[in-house]
């Protein structure tokens, strides 16, 4: 099966964009890549992309916007397992990426790590730059794409990485963010960012519950089931994560250009 077979496919499942890396494009971008716990003799990676759209993410209702995403996320695990399937009947090991959930829970990853940064692999595999805000910014979409992708043992031809960044370092992002977690110098603190992104997260979670163990009493506890608040952690562990900000993706003005 060759690359231009397999970006074809899949553009023709609803990808908006794709692109191949080979291992060592991606391990030059990302030094602490261990592809092989993917798929051993990983030799190359297959990136595709779905644009988010403008409506559902500049809704001021979460429910809309989480809704939105978890609905692409179905879409990109169903177009790489379609990829996938097709390249191990060619006779390639082969293994998609989660674009989202699961993900290693441990003291290392603090469940902040996938096992394959998709941004930087979307990088390797000339679908765009990152910026500022540490997003990938595509050429077509700007920073407004999801990612999903595959590791393969298939040795397909990899696409030209771009040379010329897109961000102009114009700031708007470091300026929306509500937490102030993207710096000027382009370091964006994780933690801070992701108890914003996801006040129903693990993390809120257990601090949330640990405040109460340690000093609720036992009407502190009722109030705490009864709100909203708990509901919501509910609807959280039983869906998945809810994505609750898109300031960065929203000011970014590549995403704005064309559509």
């Amino acid at each position: 099966m060759h690359s231009e077979e397999l970006k074809r496919l899949a553009l023709s499942l609803d990808a908006d964009c794709v692109g191949v890396a080979s291992r060592e494009a991606y391990e030059r971008i990302e030094p602490n890549a261990k592809l092989d716990v993917m798929v051993a003799g990983a030799k190359s990676l297959v990136i595709f992309g779905i644009w988010t759209g403008a409506g559902a993410i500049e809704s001021p209702s979460t429910v809309v916007q989480s809704q939105h995403l978890m609905i692409i996320y179905d879409e990109l695990n169903r177009i790489g397992l379609k990829l996938a399937r097709d390249l191990e009947r060619a006779g390639h090991r082969t293994s998609t990426i989660p674009p989202h959930l699961p993900i290693e829970m441990s003291k290392e990853t603090k469940g902040l790590m996938g096992p394959v940064s998709l941004r930087h692999a979307a990088e390797a595999a000339g679908l765009g730059k990152l910026g500022l805000n540490r997003l990938l910014i595509n050429p077509q979409f700007g920073a407004r794409l999801r990612l999903g992708g595959l590791v393969t043992d298939a040795k397909l031809a990899p696409d030209p990485i771009l040379s010329e960044s897109l961000c102009d370092n114009c700031m708007e992002c470091v300026k929306a963010c509500p937490v102030s977690a993207i710096g000027e110098d382009g370091k964006v603190d994780v933690i801070a960012c992701t108890r914003n992104n996801f006040p129903y997260g693990l993390s809120n979670l257990i601090k949330r519950l640990a405040d109460l163990a340690m000093e609720g009493s036992p009407e502190d506890w009722k109030k705490f089931i009864k709100n909203p608040e708990f509901w919501n952690y509910y609807q959280a562990l039983s869906l998945g994560l809810f994505y609750c900000c898109f300031e960065c993706q929203r000011a970014c003005p590549v995403a704005l250009q064309k559509q």
